[in-house]
C-alpha cells in the first residue's frame, strides 16, 4: 500500500492498537456469568480472570460448558448475565476488529469449502492488521507460524484436500499469525497424533512464555497437567475447581466431577499428576 494512501486510510479508519501483552496483568475479566441457550443454564455465574502469561487449561466431562465460555469470552455466545472485560473494557466496547487484533479462537472445526491455498488461509490471520503498522509484519508472521506447526511442506496445498490433523495445525497456524494478546483454543489436539499434540502445546506454551494469555480446553488431564500453569474445572455450568494442576487434580474432586474412579499418581520425574481411571 503507497505510504500516502495508507496514512489516509488510518486517518479515516481509526484504530486503537493493543499494548505489547504484560505478563500478571489481567486480560480477561468475567463476572457472574450465565449463559442460558434453549432455556437451559450452560454456564451459571462464573467468576474467572484469565491472565497474560498464564497457560490456563478448562477442564471438565461433555456439556460442563467449557467450549460455551470460550464461546463467550471470545464474543461469538451471547450471555445472558453477567460481565466480560476484555483489556480493561466491556467486550461489547470493542469494535470487531479492534477485538480481532487482540484475541484470536481456534474453534474445534474449521470448514473452508474454496480451494484456498494453506499459506492463503495462514495469511487470513492477518486481515485485522492491514492498514495498520503491524501489516509489515504480515510475511514474517505467516512464515513464523507455519514453521512452528510444522506446515511449511503443506503451503501450496488445498485446504479441502488435507487430512483433519492437517488442518487442525493449518488452523492454528492461522490464529498464531494473527499474532494476539489473547490466544483461545477449544481442544486444538483433538485431531492429532502424539507428536503434534506434544508439538501444538509446547506453541501454547511459547506464546504464555511470551506474556500472551492462553486458555486451552482440553480432554486430555494429563496433557494438561504437564502443560497447564492453571487448572479451571468446570461441572454443570459452574467453576468448581481452580488452581495450579497438583492442588485441583484430586482424586475426589476428579472422580465426582467425572463420576468415574480415577486415581491420581505423582510422576516419579517430573512430581506432575498422572491421571489414570480405576479400571
Amino acid at each position: 500500500m503507497d505510504f500516502r494512501l495508507a496514512s489516509r486510510w488510518r486517518e479515516m479508519h481509526h484504530i486503537d492498537l493493543p499494548q505489547p501483552p504484560d505478563a500478571g496483568r489481567v486480560a480477561v475479566g468475567v463476572r457472574g456469568l450465565t449463559v442460558v441457550l434453549g432455556g437451559h443454564a450452560v454456564l451459571s455465574d462464573v467468576d474467572l480472570d484469565i491472565r497474560h502469561g498464564e497457560l490456563l487449561a478448562l477442564v471438565g466431562p461433555n456439556g460442563a460448558g467449557k467450549s460455551t465460555l470460550l464461546g463467550a469470552v471470545a464474543g461469538d455466545v451471547a450471555h445472558t448475565a453477567g460481565s466480560i472485560q476484555i483489556d480493561g473494557l466491556p467486550l461489547a466496547d470493542w469494535g470487531t476488529r479492534e477485538l480481532a487484533l487482540r484475541r484470536s479462537v481456534l474453534l474445534q472445526r474449521i470448514e473452508i469449502a474454496f480451494p484456498f491455498t494453506v499459506a492463503d488461509v495462514v495469511r487470513m490471520g492477518r486481515s485485522p492488521w492491514a492498514g495498520t503498522d503491524g501489516e509489515e509484519d504480515d510475511d514474517r508472521e505467516v512464515a513464523a507460524a507455519m514453521e512452528r506447526t510444522d506446515i511449511v511442506e503443506l503451503a501450496t496445498r488445498e485446504y479441502p484436500s488435507l487430512s483433519g490433523g492437517e488442518r487442525a495445525r493449518a488452523a492454528l497456524a492461522r490464529v498464531l499469525a494473527q499474532d494476539t494478546g489473547i490466544l483461545l483454543l477449544d481442544e486444538p489436539t483433538a485431531a492429532l497424533d502424539l507428536h503434534h499434540q506434544e508439538l501444538v502445546m509446547g506453541v501454547a506454551r511459547e506464546r504464555a512464555a511470551a506474556g500472551v494469555a492462553v486458555v486451552v480446553v482440553a480432554h486430555d488431564l494429563g496433557m494438561a497437567a504437564a502443560w497447564a500453569d492453571r487448572i479451571v474445572v468446570l461441572e454443570l455450568g459452574r467453576v468448581v475447581g481452580d488452581g495450579t494442576p497438583r492442588d485441583i487434580f484430586t482424586e475426589a474432586l476428579l472422580s465426582r466431577v467425572y463420576q468415574h474412579s480415577v486415581e491420581v499418581l505423582e510422576h516419579p520425574r517430573t512430581g506432575l499428576p498422572l491421571i489414570l481411571p480405576r479400571r
